[in-house]
């Protein structure tokens, strides 16, 4: 009997590649990964229930005040005769206060109705003024001023005159403004004269 043979050893395996290739392809799979977590970061997942809506809370209280305007108002019908030429006449019958909290700027308005009595052959007129307790016609911008001319007959003329000023003050407390005339007219035989008829006034606070 012939003697069985071992059978032959297998062949050696093929060595690892080490070049470029395996490298390679190791870099390509990791960055495929890195890209499938940023992809699972950056598309939103669906979107939650919206929540029950809260209770309103309390109301806070009131502030204060704010720094507004304050504005007073006033008319008189009471007619004040000036007799004086040439002179300077408060008009006493017609003025307007306005109290103020603090410093800012007063604008005074009037609206009077100014009466002379003109004599043919002369100028006739008369200025108001508004003015505080310290000033007496002091012309400036707001003066307003009415003439009858020369030429124009005898007779008496009335005027609508409105006037203004514009005052600063620098504390609080009640401030009074006057009218004041000016009037300049003839008297002829003892007669003649002017008269401030009535003023309607609106006195506007300003805060600065």
């Amino acid at each position: 009997m012939t003697p069985s043979q071992a059978p032959p050893p297998p062949p050696p395996a093929a060595p690892l590649r080490s070049d470029g290739l395996g490298r390679a392809l190791s870099v390509i799979a990791v960055i495929a990964s890195v890209v499938a977590i940023g992809v699972a970061f950056a598309v939103p997942g669906p979107q939650g229930t919206v929540g029950t809506t809260g209770s309103q809370g309390l109301t806070g209280p009131t502030g204060p005040a704010g720094a507004g305007t304050i504005m007073s108002e006033g008319n008189s019908s009471y007619a004040w005769n000036v007799y004086d030429y040439n002179y300077c006449d408060r008009v006493l019958s017609q003025n307007i206060s306005i109290a103020v909290p603090g410093p800012g700027t007063i604008i005074v308005q009037d609206f009077a109705k100014f009466t002379i009595y003109h004599w043919n052959g002369r100028v006739d007129s008369g200025s108001l003024y508004i003015e505080n307790k310290t000033t007496n016609c002091v012309n400036n911008v707001w003066t307003s001023t009415s003439m009858v001319a020369s030429g124009e007959a005898s007779a008496s003329f009335s005027f609508t005159m409105p006037v203004q000023d514009v005052f600063r003050v620098t504390s609080a407390g009640t401030y009074q403004y006057y009218l004041d005339v000016d009037a300049q007219y003839a008297t002829v035989f003892g007669f003649g004269g002017a008269s401030v008829d009535y003023s309607s006034w609106v006195a506007v606070f300003y805060p600065s």
